[in-house]
């Protein structure tokens, strides 16, 4: 969603943290986790992270082995706190308010792009191929989906209510054709796993690695 009444915009930033804090949510410390393992496996010069909100794990980021760092959010408040807490970690940080939908991504710009519980609001099948184009040679795309619970909501409740106004532009991401979608545009699977919360809601993360076409390897080579 792009328009002024996308609810993500109306969402106070101290309720997103409340909420997603909370013991029945318990998914900030899973995005951090995630974010962190993935970039010491990536060991990336350059990241993208979409959907960034106040920059959770953006703290675990060694700038002596990653130099620029991405951020992105459609809410500008969201980005203002995280300039404040992030600006002077050492690395070069852009930030850039927009829906993810409608950026123009860069050609082989970043090793890394991290999109943590943001595929489920966004036409994502239409987004991985603009993604894949993004990530360098054997750079990698690395995700967190929600799995649907049969015992929680996709929004759970908490005190937060302002979270609720979520639950109409969600929509879950399937694991399995996540998978398909992103072999057929030359993305492989390299690690999955799973993450489950205080009240048994999981999250899958899962790390794709951008393979090279051979024309694409001689011509880098070369």
């Amino acid at each position: 969603m792009a328009t002024s009444d996308n609810p993500w915009l109306s969402i106070p930033l101290a309720d997103y943290l409340g909420h997603m804090g909370h013991p029945r949510v318990g998914q900030l410390a899973i995005l951090r986790e995630a974010f962190a393992e993935t970039l010491g496996t990536a060991h990336p010069t350059s990241v993208l992270v979409l959907g960034c909100t106040d920059g959770n794990g953006l703290d675990c980021i060694d700038p002596r082995v990653t130099r620029h760092v991405t951020a992105v959010d459609i809410n500008p408040g969201y980005l203002e706190n995280l300039r404040d807490a992030h600006g002077t970690r050492g690395f070069e940080l852009t930030t850039t308010c927009a829906d993810a939908m409608q950026l123009a991504y860069p050609t082989r710009g970043f090793d890394l792009i991290y999109a943590g519980l943001i595929l489920e609001y966004l036409a994502w099948e239409s987004l991985l191929p603009r993604l894949a184009e993004a990530l360098t040679i054997d750079g990698r795309l690395s995700v967190v989906i929600q799995v649907p619970s049969v015992r929680e909501p996709a929004v759970s409740a908490t005190p937060y209510t302002s979270l609720l106004r979520l639950e109409p532009i969600f929509s879950f991401v399937q694991p399995a054709q996540l998978d398909r979608v992103a072999t057929s545009i030359g993305l492989k699977s390299e690690h999955a796993r799973l993450r489950t919360t205080a009240s048994g809601k999981q999250l899958a993360c899962i790390d794709f690695r951008r393979a090279a076409h051979p024309n694409e390897r001689l011509g880098e080579e070369g």
